[in-house]
């Protein structure tokens, strides 16, 4: 039986580069064979971290990104991310 792919949504603001890192690639390091990363930026004024994510998307098709046009916050960025995922199974 195949596994299904799972989605993995991940929303970011201001956090340290390093921890961004560390996050991402925890995610895209986990073994199993079938994840998309949707990852969401709430602060479109944070170019560092966007720069980030682009390399990100283009480096690893299993990377998707957002990025809103103010913030939303937390909760509403996740609502916005469950509106575009299409796997059946998010994390």
């Amino acid at each position: 039986m195949e596994k299904e792919t799972i989605a993995v949504m991940m929303t970011a603001y201001n956090e340290k580069e390093e921890w961004f890192h560390q996050a991402v690639d925890s995610v895209l390091n986990q073994t199993h064979p079938k994840i998309h990363l949707y990852i969401l930026l709430d602060n479109p004024d944070n170019e560092v971290l966007w720069q980030i994510m682009q390399e990100y998307a283009v480096s690893d098709l299993r990377v998707s990104i957002y990025k809103n046009d103010k913030n939303l916050g937390l909760v509403a960025s996740l609502n916005k991310l469950l509106d575009i995922v299409t796997e059946n199974m998010i994390a």
